[in-house]
């Protein structure tokens, strides 16, 4: 599933195109924006396939937005999605994607995913490749972790917890969080059953790093982690008869 930000000052222009989007069904927006400045405060925690972008706005205009953009190592796609025609040779000179003009119609939006897709599978082809090479030479004590821009080795003791992040999953370190491009299902599958254990439909859970137990009220769990921070991870409904088996203990 694609995963997107959508751009506008409009709240209602943002609305039309979320809805539009989602009901493709081939699109989760994962943020909203209002300006340039509210863009980027996303970005700091979200990493989108594209970015849907309104070029007239207060404060930095898309075309300006844009241009930072392409100045990241890994930057999303880029789709304007506005009323005005005029900039559409600029767009496409800072590497647009796509073009939208308002109004928008569900037809013209499937063949701007369509574009997307596309774009993303020829992406993704290299570094998959280059990732599944490395990952058959690895240490068996090291695993190795696709992110937006590089490929990063890890050992397994480092990785306190996984939580899944729209279509991908961001891993919790000590101190620091890795957004990477696997799913939970497939983090699950490299880190193999010995100490990793899934909590929750969307946590992963290293044994080894679990700091506190804590029951709640109703039966549930809290896991409190070792990491800086002292992360919580709450344990799924589903998953609890299979988590204090495993500890062993009658919560």
């Amino acid at each position: 599933m694609i995963t997107a930000v959508v751009v506008d000052d409009e709240p209602l222009a943002r609305q039309e195109l979320k809805y539009l989007l989602e009901e493709t069904e081939r699109v989760e927006v994962i943020g909203e924006a209002d300006s340039g400045e509210e863009l980027f405060e996303v970005l700091k925690y979200r990493q989108p396939d594209v970015v849907f972008l309104d070029i007239e706005m207060y404060g930095l205009n898309g075309l300006d937005i844009a241009l930072e953009l392409l100045k990241e190592k890994d930057p999303p796609l880029i789709v304007f999605a506005t009323a005005y025609d005029q900039y559409a040779v600029k767009a496409f000179e800072l590497n647009a994607l796509d073009y939208l003009l308002k109004p928008f119609s569900a037809e013209r939006v499937k063949l701007t995913l369509e574009k997307i897709e596309e774009k993303l599978r020829n992406k993704e082809k290299y570094s998959q490749k280059m990732w599944n090479s490395l990952q058959a030479i690895a240490p068996s004590q090291k695993v190795f972790i696709q992110t937006a821009d590089k490929i990063l080795p890890l050992k397994r003791e480092e990785i306190y917890f996984v939580e899944a992040q729209g279509r991908y999953a961001k891993i919790r370190l000590k101190s620091t969080w890795i957004f990477c491009r696997h799913s939970l299902s497939e983090l699950e599958e490299i880190l193999g059953e010995k100490n990793f254990i899934k909590v929750h439909k969307s946590f992963l859970v290293n044994f080894e790093q679990i700091k506190e137990i804590i029951p709640v009220f109703g039966g549930g769990i809290i896991l409190r982690m070792g990491d800086e921070g002292a992360s919580e991870v709450p344990v799924g409904r589903t998953f609890l008869k299979s988590f204090k088996e495993k500890i062993g203990l009658n919560l």
